[in-house]
């Protein structure tokens, strides 16, 4: 488990990270996200304290890492695996060399330290590439080495600081199914640190939002997406702006799905059963967290509207009136 209690990071007397708190189960995948600036790679950095927290603590399998000296900090860090965006990857070394790199301070003898890398290479898929120089291989390839490198000293957590940002959709999604791989195979704890909304709704148990260094919202996705207001949920199902044209006695709700009742004919049954037109102005479904949820905006006659957010609300669904009746 990781416990950030209440903390801050300031730089110049301006605030990166103001007054956190987290907590990340152990052998969850947990997002955290939020725009350039917001403090996330800051955060992440205060994770395994390459930044020491100006106040407040930092917990990970139960040591605090905050109240260790600088040797014992260097040992506790061997349990936190890094991937970074950049990969930091050695020219001078074979792919396989880079990976051994992270055993060498352990004192393992050569050959432990070979079998140990040629085991997270196999593991990344690269098995066939320990030989080969850095240069030859793509920028996925990489990634994948510096995640093997990251595995190599068998840590309980692994941070991923923008790790995909500079990769295309495919190569993102082929690391993504990497990552979701090693936390169900390994159990460990991944805690991916991102802008990508995409990479939240397809890797994520759980996930904070964080702006100008402040979590505004957190939690599990399927309880996220079932409250109201969440501003998680709107970015993970973007609508836009209600539409021009809509006509002023109409009334415009939003409904959120999630779980079972994603795939109900709601809107076929709504026309039916209050003899109305039911306008779709747009919708956005998709599986997060295993589960298959979404967000549908309909135009509804305004005299029918209450009539048919009364019969939502009875289903036990989420809805938001953006225009019309009780808006």
């Amino acid at each position: 488990m990781i416990a950030l209690d209440r903390v801050s990071k300031h730089y110049g007397g301006v605030p990166a990270v103001d007054d956190v708190s987290l907590t990340i189960p152990t052998g969850e995948v947990f997002g955290i996200v939020g725009q350039s600036g917001a403090g996330k790679s800051t955060l992440a950095r205060i994770v395994n304290l390459l930044e020491r927290p100006d106040h407040g603590t930092v917990t990970v399998d139960d040591v605090e890492l905050t109240a260790l000296g600088e040797t014992e900090l260097r040992a506790a860090r061997r349990r936190i695996g890094m991937v970074f965006q950049r990969f930091n990857l050695l020219s001078s070394r074979t792919v396989r060399g880079n990976v051994e790199l992270a055993l060498e301070l352990d004192g393992g003898s050569r050959a432990a330290r070979r079998d140990r890398a040629q085991e997270m290479l196999d593991l990344v898929g690269l098995g066939h590439r320990g030989d080969a120089s850095i240069h030859e291989l793509s920028g996925g390839q990489q990634q994948r080495v510096g995640i093997a490198r990251a595995l190599a000293t068998r840590p309980s957590v692994l941070l991923s600081d923008e790790a995909t940002s500079a990769l295309d959709p495919e190569t993102t999604e082929s690391i993504l199914d990497l990552y979701r791989r090693i936390n169900e195979e390994l159990g460990l704890t991944v805690l991916l640190i991102t802008h990508e909304m995409d990479v939240v709704k397809s890797s994520c148990h759980s996930a904070a939002l964080l702006e100008q260094g402040r979590v505004v919202e957190q939690g599990r996705l399927v309880d996220v997406i079932r409250t109201p207001g969440s501003r998680l949920t709107s970015q993970l199902f973007p609508l836009g702006p209600v539409p021009d044209g809509v006509p002023a006695d109409a009334t415009v709700i939003d409904i959120t799905f999630a779980g079972g009742t994603a795939d109900r004919p709601v809107i076929a049954r709504l026309a039916r059963d209050h003899d109305a037109d039911v306008s779709i102005l747009g919708a956005v479904v998709e599986r997060i967290a295993g589960t298959q949820a979404g967000r549908t905006r309909l135009e509804v006659p305004g005299h029918v509207a209450a009539a048919v957010i009364a019969d939502l609300r009875a289903q036990g669904l989420l809805i938001e009136v953006l225009q019309g009746v009780a808006a």
